[in-house]
């Protein structure tokens, strides 16, 4: 309950520091009754010890009207979502309006995207969401793509770096230019090339 930030820093540090059998149960014991920050720092250490018998318990949380409360929750989504995650963090992204809430939000879905064991599996769950989706959901799952990687993220962007709808369009294009390895370059040229 204290208010001092740096003290609640070097508390949370120390809970870290503890077996989550122990610390992860008394965090949710007092999560109530802690006000800011240390309702914070509670929450991220739930996150950091892996709690996802917790997961619902975050998801409640990542909808808290106070926006430190709803920032650790979204920080702690990205490390317990896992792809079966995935429809319910999407359709929280879709709905996102506030910027950080948005940022959030990418970085656990890209995380939940790239939990699958298998590499040549990573965004296939996220593509398939995408294949069912509205503009909106394509526009959103598509700034997320370049965080995810993978060759079947990969192909979706290329493909519609082609559609008709112009938001579409430009969503893919502009994951294609994030493309964390040279593989888009290619792709981007022929763009560049043939576009008008």
């Amino acid at each position: 309950g204290k208010e001092d930030e740096r003290e609640v820093g070097a508390l949370k540090t120390a809970l870290l520091g503890f077996d989550g059998r122990r610390v992860v149960p008394e965090a949710l014991r007092l999560l109530d009754a802690t006000p800011l920050p240390g309702k914070a720092a509670l929450i991220d250490v739930i996150g950091e010890k892996g709690a996802k018998q917790e997961i619902d318990r975050v998801f409640a949380l990542a909808s808290d009207p106070e926006p430190a409360t709803r920032a650790a929750a979204l920080g702690a989504l990205a490390k317990l979502a896992g792809e079966s995650d995935l429809p319910r963090l999407v359709a929280m992204l879709e709905q996102a309006s506030d910027s950080d809430d948005v940022n959030r939000l990418q970085e656990a879905v890209a995380a939940a995207a790239r939990s699958a064991a298998d590499p040549e599996r990573r965004g296939v769950a996220l593509v398939a969401l995408l294949d069912q989706g509205t503009t909106v959901r394509k526009v959103a799952i598509r700034r997320t793509l370049p965080k995810v990687g993978g060759g079947k993220a990969f192909q979706a962007s290329v493909r519609e770096s082609g559609s008709k709808d112009p938001q579409v369009q430009t969503a893919a294009v502009y994951a294609l230019s994030q493309w964390p390895d040279y593989q888009a370059a290619e792709e981007l040229l022929r763009i560049a090339a043939t576009t008008g």
